[in-house]
């Protein structure tokens, strides 16, 4: 495995959790609510033509692939978590489809995720 390009990651990334209490609204329906887990550096790539085909095909939608270092097993990473990228003012939110394991080295997370628009 080639060493990881520290220059690459130079986008910063918040990781939320889902709340294990969740709050129900009049309906008695589920709203989700997100705790802060922390902030990390990382890289994301659009996925476009190929990319999201070939992802599409195992994963129901994908629209961007999000590498970061692994965080420890302190950090059990799963795809109820999502992530949220700032960016001149504006946040944009995605949604983890799934977490790889880069070689199952223990060094790198490639992460398949969907953006979500907010209502």
């Amino acid at each position: 495995m080639k060493p990881i390009k520290s220059g690459k990651l130079r986008q910063r990334f918040l990781l939320q959790a889902p709340t294990v209490p969740e709050t129900f609204d009049s309906y008695g329906q589920p709203v989700p609510s997100f705790d802060d887990v922390g902030t990390f550096w990382g890289e994301i790539i659009p996925l476009g033509g190929y990319e999201a085909v070939k992802a599409r095909q195992i994963y129901a939608e994908a629209t961007h692939q999000i590498n970061m270092r692994w965080q420890g097993l302190a950090l059990p990473v799963d795809s109820t978590y999502r992530v949220l990228r700032t960016e001149n003012g504006v946040t944009r939110t995605f949604g983890i489809g799934s977490i790889n394991d880069v070689e199952f080295r223990h060094r790198q997370y490639s992460i398949l995720a969907k953006e979500v628009k907010d209502l």
